[in-house]
């Protein structure tokens, strides 16, 4: 519906409760500038006027490249890190506002900085502001710069007006809050046009009503220096069509001009007059944009930074065509290989941009710099490219689960070798470890470019960055992640226990199990009306405004849906014990609270296991006016630790699951928890257990690794631990974690740990909907199921009449290969050792028929034995391991090498060069 038609609904909405008002910190100017703009604006209507040819505006606009720079706190859409599809919504509001009048806006380029400073809280003449202008502005005299950040308080942004500062200026530009772009949260301000109405003031114009009115007399300022604007006392909330504060003055109030403070849904207009100023200033404060950019591409050097051989990343470059004529580019090249564009040609419309391409694939481990080059039959266009190879690294971890059996207050270390079986330097980390309990505040795992799915790559980034650690170690994950819990409502409308919930109101209740909350055990919980639980009894009138997390003034909070609901005008609230060490709380179509417009309903719930993970699913999420009110995450009661997912913005909607994961604190050190292992090297890794003041049971947890090696940038080890002498379950190997890409036959693999296991495969996490169940007396099986499938698998401990917990769940996905393994006896097999020929050192990867060491012996060519090495670790049997021998001391030439377990060996040639 055109919005002039949505006048009349405004009138009525107007009169509703208050909403936000508009506020814009753009400065009014100096009288000196003032009585400077009105002489320069009457000079250009003059001279206009007298001209031979009427220039009319819509047919030769001028074309403002736009420099958008997005800033967030994080990489995701919830952390403020806009999508491309609504900056591009945005240039679509401003065309449509500017274009009969005169301008038109093309899209440049979008940068995007994660930096949580600039990204929180911004405000208009800061340091912070002045510091993120000095480090993003692109060539202010050719560019219109926009940066999207959150604005501090009800700001929803501002502008320099274009004599403020010179064209030049790195201070020049355009600051919105992120919530006012088309879809944003900043209703009834989210349509986009803070974005026309802070664009208006860069281009000249000042607002429609009084700013600086004489005491006594509102009607007697000087206004916005235009002539067809009717004169307005103050300015305009909603859209209150007829309004007029200045009755004794001719027009009503120009509360549909975009220079109010009115709705955007409200603002359709600038006047004739705005026009004129709007030319004038621009072609006087900003001549290089009013004469005309020549076409150009943006940015004019894409880096890379380091890729891995053979793994291509994607960067785009955007052609931007500022003149009146098609852009012609009748070829694309690159002078190196390695960088190969999407386009061999392309044509740019008049006043148009388009993206281009470029894929860089280093086949080699140097530095790889070079030059893009557009044909356009006049000046060429050109971008440089930069990029390093770096050679692959290659995790390997020949024993991916650990389990140990202590008493009651006894300590052990379990050891976990890590090997690099690539060519390229393996650097790693443990995820929320670090030496002591605190979480590492750095890794330079980050600083290798490994491609995500989104850019084509084969794998997805090593790790989230919203998903932890935080300081306590606690990490979370959403089921939109391949490793990421599945969705699966438990519905206990019908058997749970109903509680009668005042607005803003707690109900207490006592927990079926003692609950591990960062390092406290809680035994109670108060469910608040307002979308959360907390352990600190009740938090008072106030619990329906919602924080940022985490935060000094937030109780102990878990937060699925934080936001002002309200159960006592509908929907019900319930809690239940499942009876399997899970504990669930639901909000069963809660209304948000509301005096006006659509309060919605929100139908979800908190699950809360015995182990102290966290799950939080999303059955119906009707927003209603309330779309982007809402904080999801966790955090103690001092603040000091904390997950934030969601702060006032669109995240939570239907069938999505979330899963907090925290950190066993019996595992009580990871050493060292972050290295790099050189090629061909192995790093053997400490985990200190304790089970200082743990009851007599079994404990598991699943350690997160972090590495560079492109696929597989994620590893979790299995670790159990079982405390005096209780039946526990198995130690997951194979498949991994989240593992993808397995044929549809393959075989499940486990520690040993008792004599009989019961196993179960299922497509669901919550192991509904099973697919195989079986008792078997191995510690393996062959599970055949369908391609390109996702399944969940899970391992207990069987003992005569006994059994013990079930094992955490496993995911894993299968890909397009039926796959046709087999269950073989286990046999002594010795691999051929790598590299070969060596230089320093080789690895022999073997496997064993039973647990136990292995021991090394190299014979020179005539049979004299000349080195020996022993394992001095126990290996696990019927899995593939590997043997480091330093050959670094032989003397060119070749060489058996001979491994022995017990009474078998086997015979592999080798060769050492120098």
């Amino acid at each position: 519906m055109p919005r002039f038609f949505a006048l009349l609904a405004l009138v009525f909405a107007s009169s509703a409760a208050a909403q936000p008002g508009r506020q814009c910190a753009t400065p009014r100017p100096t009288t000196a500038h003032m009585l400077q703009t009105a002489d320069i604006v009457q000079r250009f209507q003059v001279a206009r006027a007298s001209s031979s040819e009427s220039r009319r505006f819509g047919n030769q606009p001028t074309v403002v490249p736009v420099a958008v720079h997005v800033i967030a706190s994080g990489p995701s859409e919830a952390d403020g890190n806009l999508p491309t599809t609504q900056i591009e919504a945005q240039m679509d509001v401003l065309n449509a506002a500017f274009q009969p009048h005169g301008f038109r806006f093309v899209l440049a380029s979008i940068s995007r900085t994660i930096n949580a400073t600039w990204a929180t809280g911004m405000s208009a003449n800061s340091a912070n502001e002045r510091a993120m202008k000095q480090a993003l502005s692109e060539d202010t005299a050719r560019f219109m710069n926009v940066y999207i950040t959150d604005a501090a308080g009800d700001l929803l942004g501002w502008a320099t007006l274009p004599f403020s500062q010179s064209e030049t200026s790195f201070a020049d530009g355009v600051v919105l809050d992120r919530e006012t772009l088309p879809g944003g949260s900043f209703a009834p301000f989210n349509e986009g046009d803070t974005g026309t109405h802070e664009v208006g003031h860069w281009l000249g114009l000042y607002h429609t009503f009084n700013e600086d009115a004489p005491a006594g007399n509102p009607c007697g300022g000087s206004g916005d220096l235009v002539s067809d604007t009717p004169v307005e006392a103050s300015p305009a909330s909603g859209c209150p069509v007829g309004r007029d504060t200045c009755p004794a003055l001719p027009g009503l109030d120009p509360i549909t001009n975009f220079m109010d403070y009115s709705d955007d849904a409200c603002m359709v207009e600038f006047s004739a007059g705005q026009a004129d100023r709007m030319q004038a200033l621009t072609a006087s404060f900003r001549p290089t944009i009013a004469a005309g950019v020549a076409p150009l591409a943006a940015p004019d050097e894409l880096v890379f930074g380091q890729v891995f051989v053979d793994i291509t990343v994607r960067r785009m470059v955007r052609i931007v065509n500022p003149s009146q004529t098609p852009l012609v580019i009748s070829s694309i090249t690159s002078s190196n290989a390695a960088f190969v564009p999407s386009e061999a040609a392309l044509t740019v419309g008049s006043g148009e941009s388009t993206e281009l391409e470029v894929a860089f694939t280093p086949t080699d481990a140097i530095a790889y710099n070079t030059t893009l080059t557009l044909a356009t039959g006049g000046t060429p266009l050109t971008v440089d490219l930069r990029g390093v190879g770096r050679f692959v690294p290659e995790l390997e971890v020949p024993t991916p689960a650990i389990a140990r059996a202590l008493d009651t207050d006894q300590t052990d270390t379990a050891t976990l070798t890590l090997t690099n079986a690539g060519l390229g330097a393996l650097e790693y980390e443990f995820v929320g470890r670090s030496a002591g309990r605190e979480a590492p505040s750095s890794s330079s795992v980050a600083s290798w470019r490994v491609p995500t799915l989104k850019e084509g790559g084969r794998v997805a980034a090593a790790r989230r960055g919203d998903g932890g650690p935080d300081a306590f170690g606690t990490t979370w994950v959403d089921s939109d992640e391949a490793t990421g819990p599945a969705y699966a409502w438990v519905d206990i409308s019908a058997s749970g226990t109903a509680h009668t919930l005042a607005d803003d109101g707690t109900v207490e209740v006592e927990l079926p199990f003692a609950f591990p909350f960062y390092g406290t055990s809680q035994d109670r919980v108060w469910i608040n009306a307002n979308g959360f639980l907390t352990f600190d009894g009740n938090p008072g009138g106030e619990s329906f405004r919602n924080l940022a997390l985490p935060s000094a003034d937030a109780p102990s909070i878990i937060a699925p849906y934080w936001d002002d609901l309200d159960p006592s005008s509908g929907g019900r609230v319930f809690s239940q014990d499942l009876g399997d060490g899970r504990f669930v709380v639901t909000w069963e179509d809660v209304p948000h609270y509301s005096e006006s417009g659509d309060p919605g309903s929100f139908r979800f719930q908190v699950l809360l296991e015995s182990t102290g993970s966290i799950v939080f699913q999303y059955a119906a999420i009707n927003a209603g006016s309330y779309a982007a009110s809402s904080t999801v995450g966790i955090q103690p009661s001092d603040g000091s630790a904390g997950l934030q997912v969601a702060y006032n913005a669109i995240y939570a909607r239907n069938e999505l699951a979330v899963r907090f994961s925290p950190r066993a604190t019996w595992i009580r050190t990871i050493t060292p928890s972050s290295g790099t292992i050189a090629p061909n090297g192995e790093q053997v890794v400490s985990l200190g257990l304790d089970a200082t003041g743990l009851a007599p049971g079994a404990y598991q947890d699943l350690v997160a690794l972090a590495t560079n090696d492109p696929f597989r940038p994620e590893t979790r080890v299995h670790v159990v631990l079982g405390v005096g002498n209780a039946l526990v379950p198995p130690a997951l190997a194979d498949p991994a974690y989240g593992q993808t890409g397995t044929t549809a036959r393959l075989r499940l693999d486990w520690l040993d740990a008792a004599a009989e296991y019961e196993v179960q495969v299922a497509r669901d996490e919550a192991f509904a909907d099973l697919v195989f169940t079986d008792v078997i007396a191995s510690s393996q099986l062959v599970f055949a199921g369908e391609t390109e499938t996702g399944y969940w698998w899970r391992v207990r401990s069987v003992s005569g009449t006994e059994t013990s917990d079930w094992s955490l769940a496993f995911p894993f996905t299968t890909g397009t290969e039926p796959g046709d393994i087999e269950l073989e006896p286990i046999a002594f097999r010795m691999d051929a050792p790598f590299p070969n020929p060596a230089e320093d050192a080789i690895r022999v990867p073997f496997t064993l028929a039973e647990d136990g060491s292995v021991r090394a012996n190299v014979f020179d060519a005539a049979g004299r034995l000349v080195l020996s090495a022993e394992s001095g670790v126990t290996y696990r049997s019927g899995i593939r391991n590997t043997l480091r021998i330093d050959v670094a001391t032989l003397p060119p030439g070749l060489y058996v090498v001979r491994l022995v377990a017990g009474s078998e060996g086997a015979s592999r040639r080798l060769v050492v060069v120098r």
